[in-house]
């Protein structure tokens, strides 16, 4: 028997049930889609105790997977590729043979420099094309988080400790037992309500350090009741670009 269930961080998981299994096990498609084995007739919430204490496990292990096949949803840039971030948009400027091919980030483009379309098959170009629009993600996200989680937690009666900004393919956001927030680059790539879904989700942590019944029904009523649609939105949304 095969089914699907819905997990915070991990998205849509399968499970799998196999009547000669005596133990659970996470595995990692090479799309980083998750797929849990359980013996017959395991309890769901078995299986969701289990995957969250391994989420971090699991999702090191599927950011590996994801490395090695390019990313689910992994973007291949041409010179023609069109792609834009909350306050930039990127660039590709051409430059003479044997010219350096560099980058630069300014208040308004990522530009990136390139002296034949061939750079553009090469994985280490790839990188570097990523390496730059991360550059601009985290300039954005230092002046633009942390003066909103701050908007936000005032609105709603919340307080945390501090705000730290990384770039990290696992989750969107994070919250300590000490209330410091750890918030993603990657979430400057979406709308502004689902930048304010994330920090909101994370400074609901500084009332309930899980995500039980109280913890959602928190959460939705700083969302105005509608987490379910929100969350649902985020989920059409990947961390890998």
């Amino acid at each position: 028997m095969s089914y699907t269930i819905n997990t915070e961080y991990l998205g849509d998981v399968q499970v799998v049930e196999n009547v000669r299994r005596t133990r659970l096990c996470a595995k990692i498609n090479p799309d980083g889609t998750v797929i849990v084995a359980t013996p017959l007739n395991t309890d769901t919430k078995d299986i969701l105790r289990f995957l969250d204490s391994s989420v971090e496990q699991i999702m090191s292990v599927r950011e590996k997977v994801l490395a090695k096949n390019g990313g689910r949803g992994a973007i291949t840039f041409t010179p023609e590729t069109e792609f834009h971030t909350r306050s930039h948009t990127l660039v590709f400027k051409r430059v003479a043979p044997g010219r350096l091919c560099g980058s630069q980030v300014t208040a308004d483009a990522i530009n990136v420099y390139y002296d034949s379309p061939e750079v553009f098959k090469q994985p280490q170009y790839q990188a570097f094309i990523h390496k730059t629009i991360d550059l601009a993600l985290k300039i954005e996200a230092i002046a633009y988080l942390p003066q909103r989680t701050a908007q936000l937690a005032k609105a709603h009666g919340l307080s945390f400790h501090h705000v730290d900004i990384r770039n990290t393919k696992r989750q969107w956001g994070s919250c300590s037992t000490n209330g410091r927030i750890c918030l993603n680059i990657q979430i400057m790539r979406l709308p502004d309500h689902l930048i304010d879904l994330v920090i909101l989700h994370e400074l609901t942590h500084t009332l309930h350090m899980d995500h039980s019944p109280a913890f959602y029904a928190d959460l939705n009523r700083f969302l105005g009741g509608k987490h379910d649609q929100l969350h649902a939105e985020l989920k059409t949304h990947s961390i890998w670009y």
